[in-house]
């Protein structure tokens, strides 16, 4: 049968692991959402830009605009 102790001595590393993994969870999930922010804006820049050299030329817009 197992005592408190041996309970302790096998949960504390587990929990300390789960911690961890939240941790790192967290960062994934922020660096995740920079990296989609800084494509978004790069995509509006572009865009935007595409826009200016098509108005610029007289050209008829292309996609969905």
């Amino acid at each position: 049968m197992l005592t408190k102790t041996d309970l302790e001595k096998v949960l504390k590393p587990l929990i300390t692991e789960m911690k961890d993994f939240g941790q790192r969870q967290r960062k994934m999930e922020r660096d995740l959402k920079m990296v989609t922010n800084y494509f978004d804006r790069e995509y509006l820049d572009h865009d935007k830009r595409i826009e200016r050299i098509e108005h610029h030329l007289g050209l008829p817009k292309v996609g969905a605009n």
